[in-house]
């Protein structure tokens, strides 16, 4: 009867092993293994780990099937990865919770400076900036603010020019110069000071394009680049745009907006007929001066004023009279007229830039201190006949013209 209930430890084969079990350290594999030393129907050992994980003790690892030795291994291994990852849990926490409560703080602070910083006025928000515009009108002075300061403005003349400024070989790109005349005085107390510059001045056209204001423009002079007045102090001179518009709106802007605006309508110089004899003062390019042809008369090669013969065989003479603008010239500044500012066109021929071939015939020039009157002769290298002269600036464009009649 001992088949019944005795052990049964006859080391037959019961089948490979599982493949996830080989055997360990020279342990052979439960297949080739005899039964354990208790009944079926004895408990199992404490001390031996259940091959089952539990709901409250998870066991990643499978341990059915296997040898005890490695089981308890196995076992072991779960049980310090579940301490070390306990571990590292608390370690992340203590480190993210400070970082967590600094980020929190430093939200907190840009919210109250936002705020604190809406409690202060800044003269170039558009918090402070004007609901509307000071609207102006060409010729009175007016109140304008612009940040904590306040000037009083007058837009004194708009001129639509055609040309660069006298003597300037800077041609407009567009094809004019809008050149506006103002004056301009501190009048608050502040202590701190709003900066006009060039590019605070914007010109809109009715085709309302816009063109900001021109550092260099031209020539024209003086130009109001940047201004930092003090209280009570004043300016007056000039802003110029590169546009051929003649009628739009003025501004002063800055990044918030128009702080003040004036409509304009200038004024457009055009080329002067003159009289022989009879002075001619040019109305484009500021030329600060008149000028007075007179006396034209012909000469013939081999003339005692002929110091250089004609190539065409005759020259063109004439006597040239230059007065100065009182107030034209400061201390620095200089003003001349050459021979490149004056051209005779033959009827159905090409013109023809003054020459010095004829005695007497010489370029004028003005300084500060000295006469602002002075004469010379013109002469050109042109076949004897009628034609058109012109006065003509350093862009070469025309300014003023007279006939001269065949004589």
């Amino acid at each position: 009867m001992g088949w019944l209930f005795g052990k049964k430890d006859d080391a037959l084969y019961r089948g490979d092993a599982p493949a996830s079990a080989p055997g360990l350290d020279g342990v052979q594999p439960s297949a080739y293994q005899g039964n354990a030393a208790g009944r079926p129907y004895d408990p199992i050992p404490v001390e031996t780990p259940s091959p089952y994980p539990t709901a409250g003790t998870p066991n990643p690892y499978p341990t059915a099937g296997l040898p005890p030795e490695f089981a308890a291994v196995m076992a072991a291994a779960a049980a310090q990865q579940r301490v070390i990852k306990r571990s590292v849990g608390r370690s992340l926490f203590a480190v993210l919770l400070p970082l967590l409560l600094v980020g929190g703080l430093v939200v907190v602070g840009f919210v109250a400076f936002d705020n604190l910083r809406h409690e202060f006025v800044n003269p170039f928000s558009s918090d402070s900036a004007p609901g509307e515009p000071f609207q102006g009108v060409v010729g009175t002075a007016g109140d304008v603010t612009l940040g904590e300061n306040s000037y009083q403005i007058t837009i004194e003349s708009a001129t639509a020019q055609p040309s660069a400024a006298w003597g300037s070989y800077s041609a407009p790109v567009s094809g004019g110069f809008l050149v506006v005349e103002l004056s301009l005085t501190r009048t608050d107390t502040n202590a701190s000071v709003s900066q006009i510059s060039w590019f605070d001045w914007t010109f809109t056209s009715e085709s309302q394009a816009a063109v900001g204001g021109e550092l260099i423009a031209g020539g024209y002079e003086p130009l109001l680049s940047t201004l930092n007045l003090a209280t009570g102090e004043s300016a007056t001179g000039l802003v110029a745009f590169d546009t051929l518009a003649a009628v739009g709106t003025l501004a002063l802007e800055t990044y918030d907006g128009a702080w003040a605006q004036w409509p304009i309508t200038a004024a457009t110089p055009g080329v002067l007929a003159g009289e022989l004899g009879v002075p001619v003062h040019p109305e484009a390019a500021r030329a600060a001066f008149s000028a007075t042809v007179a006396n034209p008369r012909w000469i013939a090669a081999g003339d005692p004023a002929a110091w250089i013969d004609p190539a065409s065989g005759t020259y063109l003479v004439l006597d040239l009279s230059v007065t100065l603008d009182e107030g034209a010239l400061t201390a620095t500044s200089s003003l001349s007229v050459g021979y490149d500012n004056w051209q005779f066109t033959p009827d159905g021929g090409v013109a023809v830039a003054s020459f010095f071939g004829v005695t007497g015939a010489d370029s004028l020039g003005f300084s500060a201190g000295q006469p602002t009157t002075a004469g010379t002769l013109i002469a050109f290298d042109a076949p004897r006949g009628p034609g058109t002269l012109s006065l003509v600036n350093g862009d070469g464009s025309v300014l003023a013209v007279w006939v001269i009649p065949a004589l």
